[in-house]
């Protein structure tokens, strides 16, 4: 979990790691977590649609994005929307604070 920062460039935190050096699980975490805070409505933003987080994601393979676990995702989502879980608990917040 410690390394779902790290980039297979060498450019992200916060050991530095790069290619090889991050493992697998890792590469799958980072995707993973890249695309749930992507998918997710922030303060600043509304949540991104699945075409805009694959353009991003796309744009970082190789320096930042693992092909292959991009690859897996993708056929994912092809069978799976991608949904922010976000979303669902301010609704369920909405809920308890108006009684519904």
């Amino acid at each position: 979990c410690g390394g779902h920062h790290e980039r297979l460039d060498g450019k992200g935190y916060h050991r530095g790691l790069a290619g090889d050096q991050i493992c697998w699980a890792t590469r799958v975490l980072t995707i993973a977590d890249i695309c749930e805070a992507m998918s997710a409505r922030r303060p600043y933003r509304d949540a991104m649609s699945w075409e805009q987080i694959q353009e991003v994601l796309r744009r970082g393979v190789s320096t930042g994005v693992d092909a292959d676990c991009l690859a897996a995702l993708e056929r994912w989502q092809s069978q799976t929307a991608v949904t922010s879980r976000v979303e669902t608990q301010l609704e369920a917040v909405e809920e308890l604070l108006t009684g519904v």
